[in-house]
């Protein structure tokens, strides 16, 4: 009996200290965490502008992709053209620079990759090189003649290397690039030859994106957004006139260097030698590509 009676009040002490817990302790409501998932979601409302913005953002990231799969493939056929190029021992500045202008003309057609490649075909066929000379005021005959004669300087280039190689001697293209521009530009004059390199999409000044701290260029005074027209008393076209005027003379000597700055032509001195910025060769509807002279 006294066993039994025990179990009993046992029992009752166990269930009370089992309801006592449940009160402090109640169970997880389900049904109200599923609730604030869906109202968090919003069925009708942020959901949908969640998923709106989410489909915005993927087209815009496809636009952006296909542009850079463009501008890859521009880069692709570049980079084959300077391998065949070299291989033939030659590289043919004038073509590259025009091919930055074509690039530049071409960068609204739109479609399919071979259409941009139909465009760039056609605005380097004979035909349409020949009609933006005759637009920048040469006559037929003269722009078939500075036509043949592009031609005729890409065969010395090839020829000179070709012959190199065979004496097992080094080459640089750029000398026969260079002499052959250099003997343009004394026939033709100043005006003509300029007139020349804005049609064939070449450079017809520097111009500066980057000035180096501690820099030549630094000290004396240039900017970014100057145009370097002329050093020491030498019409510079493009970095590789730069370049070049730079090396010759005594170093350290000061120079006199020609700009246009917000269209105002300015003259500023440096000590010759690096000037310590970053650039590249400027011309009327040209891009432009980054070099440290």
């Amino acid at each position: 009996m006294l066993k039994a009676a025990l179990f009993i009040v046992l029992g009752v002490v166990a269930g009370a200290g089992l309801a006592t817990l449940l009160d402090r302790e109640p169970m997880p409501d389900f049904g109200a965490g599923a609730t604030a998932i869906n109202a968090n979601l919003g069925p009708d409302g942020d959901l949908r502008r969640r998923l709106a913005a989410l489909e915005a953002a993927l087209a815009e990231e496809t636009s952006r992709r296909e542009g850079l799969e463009a501008g890859l493939a521009q880069l692709e056929e570049q980079l084959g053209g300077l391998a065949s190029q070299e291989t033939a021992g030659a590289t043919s500045i004038t073509n590259l620079n025009e091919d930055i202008v074509i690039n530049s003309a071409v960068e609204g057609v739109t479609g399919p990759r071979g259409t941009r490649f139909a465009a760039i075909r056609e605005m380097r066929s004979p035909e349409n090189r020949l009609n933006r000379l005759i637009e920048a005021g040469f006559s037929p005959e003269q722009a078939q003649s500075l036509i043949d004669r592009e031609a005729q300087m890409r065969m010395d280039m090839m020829n000179a290397s070709y012959e190199a190689r065979r004496q097992g001697e080094s080459f640089n293209p750029m000398d026969v690039q260079r002499e052959s521009q250099a003997d343009l530009r004394a026939e033709l004059g100043t005006d003509a030859y300029e007139r020349y390199l804005e049609a064939t999409g070449q450079p017809t000044s520097v111009n500066v994106f980057e000035v180096i701290d501690n820099s030549a260029g630094q000290a004396a005074g240039l900017q970014p957004g100057d145009e370097i027209v002329g050093y020491n008393g030498a019409r510079v076209y493009s970095l590789r006139d730069l370049q070049a005027l730079t090396i010759d003379g005594e170093p350290g000597e000061s120079v006199a260097v020609d700009i246009v700055r917000d269209g105002q032509p300015m003259q500023i001195y440096m000590p010759r030698g690096p000037l310590g910025i970053t650039g590249g060769g400027r011309g009327r509807g040209t891009a432009t590509a980054v070099y440290v002279p």
